[in-house]
């Protein structure tokens, strides 16, 4: 039965993600205030739960909607507000929040995409749907959600968040599966993501690559599991520092997409990963300088890195099922020099 439960606070988000571990799917991560809850806010969820296959809603506090509101608001409680958003059949958990935008909550559950309720999305009149949202009017046509990207870099009116450039097969997992290579500039579910690299490139457009000394590695891009707990972004830019020296920030790299894992048979209880979906992430940066020096630190796992040519990595990493990133890495450069004029 979907929706019946009530959460609030970040222990309730740590519940909210133990329970979308056991249950793989495409995450929506829906926000409102939800004040006099009406026809609008109904057709706002529903759509929002057609987007993916679980739907998750934050539900501002008392205090959020005053400070967005004004003192006057809200006219029914935070408590009551949340039970009845709760109690639709479309929704699957609920929580509470107190800060003004759920940034904090859309980096711990990593949904796929998020839908915001805005005043502006309003009831349908009987001429046909009437919507506003940044700036624009479109009239006989039904509420659709306003969708954000949850890094905050621009609107999308439809869920195009991801885009498939490859798909095969990885000779480390056991059984019959399915993997794709996808550009994407949203999240998967933090808990289904496993581990996290890094396509890193200076200003000439070398390549940044390090040596595994591990059976089956050899030359490869600098990354690894992520730690119980950490964000794969610092997971990437850690594994960057420890495989090959380099010092990246954090918040320099940029998601490029992702390896999902489809198995169609349940593995081995020791599995590292989860079933039946999981994902590999591919973050990206430019430092700007023309081959930094990097040398991996004295107790790392990797040989000698070094920068190399887009030719010369498609060589040296013939067989890693990543290459097809590098399809990618000209429109993200684009992209990094237009957002620094």
């Amino acid at each position: 039965m979907r929706g019946r439960e009530l959460s609030s606070g970040l222990a309730a988000l740590d519940d909210i993600q133990n329970w979308l571990s056991s249950r793989p799917g495409r995450v929506v991560l829906a926000t409102g205030c939800f004040d006099l809850l009406h026809a609008g806010h109904l057709t706002f969820l529903e759509q929002a739960s057609r987007l993916g296959d679980l739907l998750v809603v934050g539900v501002n506090s008392d205090q959020s909607v005053r400070d967005l509101k004004g003192p006057s608001r809200p006219i029914v409680g935070e408590r009551e507000r949340a039970t009845l958003v709760g109690a639709l059949r479309c929704v699957d958990r609920v929580f509470l929040y107190d800060e003004p935008t759920a940034d904090r909550q859309i980096r711990f559950l990593r949904p796929q995409v998020f839908a915001t309720a805005r005043s502006s999305i309003s009831v349908p009149q009987r001429s046909g749907g009437r919507r506003r949202g940044r700036g624009t009017r479109t009239r006989n046509r039904p509420d659709r959600p306003v969708l954000d990207d949850p890094a905050g870099r621009h609107p999308a009116s439809e869920p195009m968040t991801e885009k498939a450039i490859a798909t095969g097969s990885a000779p480390w997992i056991p059984v019959p599966h399915r993997m794709e290579v996808l550009g994407a500039d949203l999240f998967p579910p933090q808990h289904l993501t496993t581990a996290a690299f890094g396509l890193v490139s200076e200003a000439q457009g070398h390549l940044l690559l390090t040596h595994v000394n591990l059976p089956g590695r050899g030359c490869d891009v600098p990354g690894g599991h992520i730690d119980p707990g950490e964000d794969a972004q610092r997971a990437a830019a850690r594994e960057i520092r420890e495989e090959t020296g380099l010092l990246v920030p954090t918040e320099a790299l940029t998601l490029l997409g992702w390896q999902r894992f489809t198995l169609h048979e349940k593995p081995q209880a020791s599995y590292p990963c989860p079933f039946p979906v999981s994902y590999t992430l591919m973050f990206t940066s430019q430092p700007g300088l023309a081959g930094p020096p990097v040398e991996p630190p004295p107790d790392s796992e990797c040989g000698p890195a070094g920068w190399f040519t887009p030719a010369q990595v498609r060589h040296r990493c013939a067989t890693c099922t990543w290459l097809p990133f590098l399809t990618l890495l000209p429109e993200a450069r684009h992209r990094a020099d237009v957002s620094s004029d």
